[in-house]
Formats: structure tokens, C-alpha cells, sequence
């Protein structure tokens, strides 16, 4: 079967067995017939024009029988650009996946109808400075001409295009071909993802997700861009370690890996050439176990964070089992955090560095606020498979009940995430037994490290007497907003809302007149908004001066959304109000359904301006729904059912 366009008009040979070709309208009941000229069907798009101009909908090409004509096993040959087009008219003539002859007008025919869907890694490689991606596919009908690759971003879908010129042809079968292609990477091209403004020492969060695209002669494709698929069968035969030279300091690693649902993505780390060399020699050329006198327990957060239970857990754990145990603390060397660290520097360990593999190699039990891969300096299979041999404590970042976190926290088929999880009430246990995949003896309750902080703060400094009320409003983050732009930020109701809090007259008069001092801290996914808000009554908070400890402990009042500091600030026996207007709050994140919240639901600003009238605690509220224990003991808990199930 072939296709040509002449003239204005498609030419078909190859179908002499039919005395008959027409298109059927099915939405008129209509049919247009070609021309039939000795060996050739002919038909003008000036015909098709009076016919047909429904955009976007498929039309089939039929015989003399009335049967959908289909293709076969014929061999198929279209000649370059075999559509029509004429001012704001375009029609093209396509075999669709039932291999049938079909129509589309002003909408080009989809990817899908030539690509087999079979796209898959076969392994990457580092040439000369050039990391090489390596892939097939197979199409049906055309050689593809051009070929490109898109990487996206997957957290903020920013995406970058580029051509793949090496990639081969070869015959399969009839009307099919194989695609062998290889994407080259070079260290410019790799800086164009990081962008200029990504602190490349630090944890790279993001996620890089490739896809394609090819282009034929014979007529032009949708721009459909299909994923390549990572087969698990192969993950282990390829190597997942790509390093080339980033610059004068540092090696950066392309590491290639198998996604969730099977598909092909990879991560950038950039390491100091010091952190590679002993990685080289003393774990992959010449490892060797190191020899140690006591166990070692590390203890980490976020890499550039020191400020949460991670903190709590290593300053008791080093007050109270510093002669017994190998105790340390991972954070990154320029973290904002670092000087609440200053007293501990023997037992800090700068992240990235030559000694953060070292402690890896050397601990035997990880205490974690959040994922516990934060430990490694960067991923890859060898240290991974280092990480799965350590027992792991999760501490938790806040109480479990406000949202459902199964994604982040939950036990997978293929990582278990903890060994112990720390809990603080009978509620929240159950919910974590029940739905997060842990047995009952796996889930502690015991309570967060931070709790004695906050109970010795609150025995302490009681509602902070004799100085000036302050009220701290901290609303928690959305998950897609952090993606946004300024301008699409300042569109969401989320936005709108706590603007117009901040800007709220009456309550300023309320704070002017009562001398009370209005701050707000957004979340750490919104502080690179904070310049977007503004006020001039309510202090706009950073998180380079300023950390949620300090702040909840110097703070008279919590206004909040649902944030889980929320219950911190109840522990203290201080006044809670649950900002929650609906245009904020979806139905799968009101909280009031799942636990008994320590404060007043309040849905409008006048409400809000009510409650603020009265600091006081409302000792009404039940705190052991949130809290089971009121002691300063959290830690001698956590440690001692650590210390029996570990066999310390």
C-alpha cells in the first residue's frame, strides 16, 4: 500500500483489489468517494473540505463491501509529508493500531500509532567526560528521522530538550523497526538541569524523569512524549554509578534508577573530589570492616537541619551514654543550624564529607526524623545496601493523625523504612499498625524526644509571665503550591487567605491596644515565599534567623491551620486556635474526623478576632489523646526499648 501527495491530493496505489474506496461520515451519515483512476484512488482536498471539517475526529477509509479497509500485512510506503493542507485545512491519512485506514482532520495523527510502546534502558556509560544514556524502542511503518529527549523536573516540571544524534536503524519484520539510540550527557548540558540557583553541596531533592519523542518524513506526529521503561529484571546488571569531573573541587554522579512504576529517572549529586577518593579506595578498591571499641549510634534530620527530635535524642543520648557508645550527629557544614551544635563539634559530622562514609560504614543503629537516606552522602547501590544493615530508630518529625503520610512513612515490599516507630499516644499507634504496615511491637510509644523539652519548658517559663503576649501564626504547606511561581502563588486561596489575615484591621487594633506582638513563619517548602507577604503590624519570619523551638517556646498563642506544631504548643498548656476557613481546607484534610484537636475551630477572621481576646489555656482539653505521658522521660523510653530490641 502506498500513499503520495500531489497536487492537493492524496494519491493511494497498491489497493487495485477494491473497485471502491470512500470515507464514511458517521455524524452525517455521509460518504465521499475517491477517484478511481486506472491503478490509483485520488481524492482533493477541496473535496474533503465540502465533506468533512470536524476537527480532531477520526474518520475510517471503507470498500466497495462496506468493510473498513485494513492494511495487514501489506507492505506499507508513504512518500514525505503525505498530508493535505490548504489556509486553515489539514488532513492526513494514517493506519491506526487496529491497523485500519483512517482520517483526522487538523489534528496530527498520534505518536502512538507508530511506536510500540516498548521503550527500555539498556545501561549508561561515561565517555571522555559524557555521560551516555543508552535506550531502544520499536516503531511501526517509518524510520524515524529525528530523535530527542526530554529530562523534566519532577518537582517543579521545568523540562529541557535535547537532540539524540546517535541512534541506529535496523529491520525487525515486515513494517517494523528497531531503534537503538544513546543520549549524551555532557557536563554543561547537566549544569543546565541543576540551574543556577540549586546549592549543589547540600541534599539534591530533586528527581530528573526522562522521556523521547521521534519524528518521521512521511507526516508529522503529535508531540506525544513517551517514558522509558527501567526493567526490573536488569536493574542489577547495569551500573548505577555515572561519574564525571563537575569542576575543580568536586565529582558529580548521574545515577540511573528503576522508579516505583517501573520507569527510568535519576538523580545529580555533587561531591567533593576528597568524599570520592575515599569512596574509591576504601569501599569499592580496598573496604575493609572498621575496627571500633563500642557501638555507634548516629543520629540525623534533614542534612542541613539541627533543631527537632534528631537534636533531642543526640544531646541526651550524649549526656547520659557518651562512655558507652560511639555517639554523632550528621548535618551539613553550612546549615543554619550549626550553632546549636557548637558544644557537641568532637561528635559532628559535616555531611558529604569523607567521614560521613566512614560513620556510615561504622554505625550500627541510625536515628532518623525523616527518611533515613539522608545518611548517605550520595545514592547509589553500594551504600544502600550499607544502609539496609543498620538497625533504624524513627523519631518522627510530629504527631500522625492530621494527615495521612502512609506515602512517605508507610512500609513498602521493597523497603522496610524503620525498625522501631516512635509514637505518643494510643490513637496513634493504632493508626500506624493498622495502616502504615508495622506490627504492634515495631510501634513504640514512648513519645517524641522533644516532648521533655517542651515539658521542662512548660514547668519552667509558664505562659511566659510578666512579658510581652506574642502570637505566632505558622499555617502548614500544600503539597503542589511549593511548585508554583510567585505570580501562580499569589492566585491560590491559600495566599489570599493568610494575606488577608495579616492585614486583618481589627485585629491590629486588638494588638496595638493590647500591646501584643503578631509574627508569622511560613513552612520550610513556602519560606522562598515570605517576600511575597506583607504587613505592618505582623513580623514576616525567616528561617535563617529564626527556628520553630525558639519560636514556640518564646510564644503566648499558636494560630495555625492543622500543623502538627500545633500539639507541641497544647504540651506546653498554651492556647491553640485552628485557623481553618474552607477555602483552604479540603474535606481529605480536615483533621477534626481523625483526632480531637487541643484548640478552637475557628472559620472566619471574626471568629478568630473572638478568640484572640483570651490567652488563656482551656485546661478542659484532654492532652493524653495527644500525648500519653506528662513526664520528661520520652528519651530513657526510647532508649531502653531501643537498647533491648537492638541487644546493645
Amino acid at each position: 500500500m502506498e500513499l503520495k501527495v500531489k497536487k492537493n491530493c492524496f494519491i493511494m496505489r497498491g489497493l487495485s483489489n477494491h473497485s471502491n474506496i470512500y470515507i464514511y461520515n458517521n455524524y452525517d451519515d455521509t460518504k465521499l468517494f475517491f477517484e478511481k483512476n486506472d491503478q490509483e484512488f485520488l481524492l482533493s482536498i477541496e473535496k474533503l473540505i465540502s465533506f468533512f471539517t470536524r476537527p480532531k475526529v477520526v474518520l475510517k477509509l471503507y470498500n466497495e463491501n462496506n468493510e473498513i479497509i485494513n492494511i495487514g500485512t501489506q507492505k506499507v510506503h508513504f512518500e514525505s509529508n503525505t498530508y493535505l493542507k490548504q489556509n486553515n485545512h489539514n488532513y492526513y491519512i494514517f493506519i491506526d493500531s487496529k491497523r485500519n485506514l483512517s482520517l483526522i482532520y487538523n489534528k496530527k495523527p498520534s505518536l502512538n500509532y507508530f511506536y510500540n510502546k516498548d521503550a527500555v534502558y539498556k545501561g549508561a556509560s561515561v565517555d571522555n567526560g559524557t555521560v551516555n544514556l543508552n535506550f531502544e524502542f520499536s516503531v511501526k511503518y517509518f524510520k524515524p528521522t529525528t530523535l530527542k529527549a526530554s529530562i523534566i523536573v519532577r518537582k517543579t516540571k521545568e523540562s529541557r530538550s535535547f537532540n539524540v544524534n546517535n541512534f541506529v536503524v535496523s529491520d525487525l519484520t515486515l513494517n517494523k523497526y528497531k531503534i537503538r539510540a544513546s543520549l549524551r550527557l555532557d557536563i554543561e548540558d547537566i549544569q543546565l538541569l541543576i540551574g543556577e540557583n540549586n546549592d549543589i553541596s547540600n541534599y539534591d531533592f530533586h528527581v530528573y524523569d526522562v522521556f523521547f519523542h521521534f519524528e518521521v518524513n512521511e507526516l508529522p506526529l503529535t508531540d506525544l512524549t513517551p517514558k522509558i521503561a527501567f526493567n526490573k529484571s536488569e536493574e542489577t546488571i547495569y551500573n548505577d554509578e555515572n561519574w564525571i569531573n563537575y569542576d575543580n573541587n568536586n565529582m558529580l554522579l548521574v545515577r540511573f534508577y528503576r522508579t516505583f512504576h517501573g520507569y527510568l529517572s535519576f538523580k545529580l549529586s555533587v561531591i567533593p573530589k576528597e568524599t570520592y577518593h575515599y569512596y574509591r579506595q576504601n569501599v569499592i578498591l580496598n573496604h575493609k570492616p572498621i575496627k571500633k571499641s563500642k557501638p555507634t549510634i548516629v543520629c540525623i534530620e534533614y542534612p542541613s537541619s539541627a533543631q527537632d527530635n534528631g537534636l533531642a535524642f543526640f544531646e541526651y543520648l550524649l549526656k547520659n551514654y557518651s562512655n558507652k557508645y560511639n555517639i554523632y550527629y550528621i548535618i551539613h557544614k553550612n546549615s543554619a543550624d550549626l550553632d546549636n551544635l557548637k558544644q557537641y563539634k568532637d561528635n559532628v559530622i559535616f555531611y558529604k564529607t569523607a567521614e560521613n562514609l566512614k560513620v556510615l560504614y561504622e554505625a550500627d543503629i541510625i536515628c532518623h526524623t525523616h527518611t533515613s537516606y539522608y545518611i548517605l552522602p550520595f545514592r547509589v547501590n553500594e551504600l544502600e545496601r550499607e544502609l539496609a544493615t543498620k538497625k533504624r530508630v524513627f523519631l518522627q518529625h510530629g504527631i500522625i493523625g492530621v494527615r495521612d503520610l502512609r506515602y512517605m512513612y508507610g512500609r513498602k515490599k521493597h523497603e522496610r523504612f524503620t525498625d522501631l516507630f516512635v509514637v505518643s499516644s494510643s490513637r496513634e499507634k493504632k493508626i500506624i499498625t493498622n495502616n502504615y504496615g508495622f506490627s504492634p511491637n515495631e510501634v513504640i510509644l514512648t513519645g517524641l524526644p522533644r516532648f521533655d523539652l517542651l515539658i521542662e519548658e512548660s514547668k519552667n517559663n509558664k505562659l511566659i509571665i510578666n512579658q510581652k503576649k506574642k502570637v505566632l501564626i505558622m499555617p502548614t504547606w500544600r503539597p503542589g503550591l511549593d511548585n508554583l511561581s510567585d505570580e501562580e502563588f499569589k492566585q491560590t486561596n491559600y495566599y489570599k487567605t493568610f494575606t488577608s489575615l495579616i492585614n486583618n484591621e481589627s485585629i491590629k487594633k486588638l494588638a496595638k491596644l493590647n500591646d501584643v506582638e503578631f509574627m508569622i513563619f511560613m513552612h520550610r517548602n513556602f519560606q522562598k515565599y515570605n517576600h511575597l507577604f506583607n504587613s505592618n503590624f505582623v513580623k514576616i519570619l525567616s528561617d535563617i534567623d529564626h527556628n520553630i523551638k525558639d519560636l514556640l517556646y518564646d510564644s503566648s498563642l499558636l494560630i495555625t491551620d492543622y500543623s502538627s506544631v500545633a500539639l507541641d504548643f497544647a504540651i506546653m498548656r498554651r492556647k491553640v486556635i485552628y485557623y481553618q476557613p474552607d477555602t483552604i481546607m479540603e474535606t481529605s484534610l480536615n483533621p477534626s474526623s481523625t483526632m480531637e484537636l487541643p484548640g478552637t475551630i475557628v472559620k472566619n477572621e471574626q471568629k478568630l478576632l473572638e478568640e484572640l481576646k483570651n490567652f488563656k489555656f482551656d485546661c478542659s482539653i484532654k492532652l493524653s489523646s495527644i500525648y500519653k505521658f506528662n513526664d520528661t522521660k520520652a528519651c530513657r523510653r526510647i532508649f531502653k526499648i531501643m537498647k533491648k530490641q537492638f541487644k546493645l
